[in-house]
């Protein structure tokens, strides 16, 4: 389906069911030329591109979101898949949570605190989404929040490389996936813990911190347990921090 629609921003409604829209973005020098968001209906399309900080757009084109980025599909392969399961789901949702109020061109970091490296941040693995103002998700893992100390070993490539992360070499110290306008939070967690989990022994007995989240929607326990000052784990689990 494809349309070009201009004017302000109406109900336009299509139906109550998610769509991806796709915009051009009028004007010159720009830093992105087109826009994509999930939404439904053109009007609440249009107000999401006004949210971007983005007022002169075109919508070009209208889609439905494919069986992957239904939030279903993450959520079952996540649930069966051996390396992971249901227990992780509680830290699926906060992940899901804290990316759908990600504000763009802004970025949201999720620190380990490894058990087996004693809850020290620098040795730990992280990841962190940058919501770019296209619409597009910049996903990226490290492994440690000091990289002078804790590179990534080629191993850890290998594996991160066998799940679609791009080369290190290529983008720099830090390995990544881009998922385009239209991705459902639930996969981008899927993603992230399994790669976590086989590249770098992410565990049940690990914590977590979510950093750039002042207003952190989980703060009062929902989910995941609090274990110390904007520290959590999985529920259930309690692992002393020395």
């Amino acid at each position: 389906m494809r349309q070009e629609i201009t004017g302000t921003v109406g109900p336009m409604h299509t139906g109550l069911q998610p769509q991806v829209f796709l915009f051009r973005v009028n004007g010159h020098n720009l830093r992105y030329p087109t826009f994509g968001c999930v939404a439904r209906s053109p009007g609440e399309a249009h107000q999401t591109a006004a949210d971007a900080g983005l007022t002169d757009v075109a919508l070009t084109s209208i889609r439905e979101l494919t069986p992957r980025e239904v939030d279903s599909f993450g959520q079952t392969v996540l649930a069966e898949t051996p390396y992971l399961g249901p227990q992780w789901m509680p830290m699926a949702v906060a992940i899901r949570e804290l990316g759908v109020r990600l504000a763009y061109e802004r970025t949201l970091v999720v620190q380990v605190l490894s058990s087996r490296n004693g809850f020290d941040e620098e040795g730990s693995p992280f990841a962190q989404f940058l919501l770019r103002g296209d619409g597009t998700l910049q996903a990226e893992i490290g492994s440690g929040r000091n990289l002078a100390r804790r590179p990534m070993t080629i191993s850890e490539q290998d594996v991160l490389a066998s799940l679609e992360w791009s080369d290190a070499n290529v983008l720099g110290p830090l390995m990544t996936k881009t998922y385009v306008p239209g991705f459902s939070w639930y996969l981008v967690a899927f993603d992230v813990l399994i790669a976590l989990t086989l590249a770098f022994g992410l565990s049940e007995n690990d914590h977590v911190s979510f950093l750039n989240q002042p207003d952190f929607p989980l703060i009062e326990g929902k989910l995941l347990d609090i274990v110390g000052d904007g520290v959590f784990a999985l529920p259930g689990v309690r692992t002393a921090r020395d």
